[in-house]
């Protein structure tokens, strides 16, 4: 093989990765969505079944009941999903 087709075909699999990621994050945005479980925003701890806003788990105390619906966000992942599309376009 070439260079040029290793070169193509390195990208091309790096590419196919990224969407596979990208739709992985987005397909698991709308399951949280639909779900509308009550999770504790610092430890994810199911607060379905607590009275009030304060976690039973971690302690902490949620300003108002729609932060507890809020979906998890992983940051990292996102990150990682950039600076490889970051090193695909050089």
């Amino acid at each position: 093989m070439s260079d040029q087709v290793c070169i193509v075909l390195a990208r091309s699999l790096l590419g196919l990765a990224i969407a596979i990621g990208l739709a992985a994050m987005v397909l698991d945005s709308v399951r949280q969505l639909w779900r509308k479980r009550l999770r504790c925003p610092k430890c994810w701890y199911d607060m379905s079944g607590s009275p009030g806003l304060t976690c039973s788990e971690c302690g902490h105390k949620a300003k108002h009941e729609r932060r507890l619906r809020k979906g998890r966000r992983y940051w990292r992942f996102i990150w990682l999903v950039a600076l490889l599309c970051r090193g695909a376009t050089c």
